[in-house]
């Protein structure tokens, strides 16, 4: 009797194994079945690739760049800031100057300010929160936009009331500086206008030379002969939107940085002129780079 139960048990359950193998899918066949969806991966719709990408970017630790690359085209400041004067040192009348350099990622955007060195502390932070803000036009190397460091000074001097209390002194470097930035801007006109050739000589280098894109040329011969420097004989008809002077505590050497562009704003033109003082006192242009 025992021995009649159990082989009956037994039929039972081999009965209902089979039943619950019809019942489960075919995931073999499924899985080598081409025109089965059951377990084909759908596609992340555009927007979301997108956003997926960015945040992978985002979280992606960045390298700075080295400190030194050599590039075809230097980065030019677009959109400046000047700093906050720290309310403590403008009360007790503390001047300084802060030298920052600043990581210029491939879309011209800072990425990182540090201080390369500061003649007071106090001015640290105004100076690169103002870096910060900075933009630029991208460094190039082989027409590729590339991450470079860029160093930028920030002096902080106390302005007066005029020339109140002023020292004679600081007087005429004030009409030396502002003669110099005079000097600039006619040496800068001379060259782009051609209209006075015979003013070259009293104002560009004869060692001067003259790099537009990746042509290299002598820029009193690109001056006079305007064929062919074809960047001089298409700025009469655009219009100057940018000028920057600065000049190194020395007053011995200078950079002037000129943004052009057409009448409708389109197409703007990056101009940045080196100037550096003779042994006679005259400032002559020592370098001319332009952008296409």
């Amino acid at each position: 009797m025992r021995r009649l139960l159990g082989i009956l048990t037994y039929l039972l359950f081999c009965q209902l194994g089979l039943r619950a193998q019809e019942q489960l899918p075919d995931i073999n066949s499924q899985a080598h079945d081409p025109g089965s969806s059951a377990l084909k991966p759908r596609a992340l719709p555009a927007d979301t690739q997108t956003q997926v990408r960015q945040e992978i970017e985002s979280r992606a630790p960045r390298v700075p760049p080295p400190d030194f690359i050599e590039v075809d085209q230097e980065p030019v400041i677009i959109a400046k800031k000047e700093p906050v004067y720290p309310e403590i040192a403008l009360k007790e009348k503390r001047e300084g100057k802060v030298w920052v350099k600043i990581w210029v990622d491939n879309s011209g955007v800072p990425r990182d300010v540090l201080v390369l060195k500061s003649s007071d502390t106090i001015f640290n932070k105004s100076a690169t929160d103002a870096a910060w803000q900075f933009k630029f036009t991208p460094a190039y190397v082989k027409k590729a936009p590339v991450s470079v460091w860029v160093a930028v000074p920030f002096k902080f001097v106390v302005a007066d009331d005029g020339d109140k209390g002023t020292d004679d002194s600081t007087k005429s470097t004030r009409r030396e500086l502002t003669s110099a930035v005079q000097r600039f801007r006619e040496s800068v006109k001379t060259v782009m206008d051609g209209s006075e050739l015979e003013k070259l000589k009293t104002c560009v280098d004869p060692s001067a030379y003259l790099v537009n894109g990746s042509v290299f040329e002598s820029l009193y011969e690109a001056a006079q002969r305007r064929d062919r420097a074809k960047v001089f004989a298409t700025e009469t008809n655009r219009k100057l939107s940018l000028s920057t002077v600065v000049i190194n505590d020395e007053k011995t050497s200078a950079y002037e940085v000129l943004k052009t562009e057409d009448e409708g704003g389109a197409h703007p033109r990056f101009h940045t002129v080196i100037f550096q003082k003779s042994k006679g006192g005259n400032w002559m242009i020592r370098h001319w780079h332009t952008s296409n």
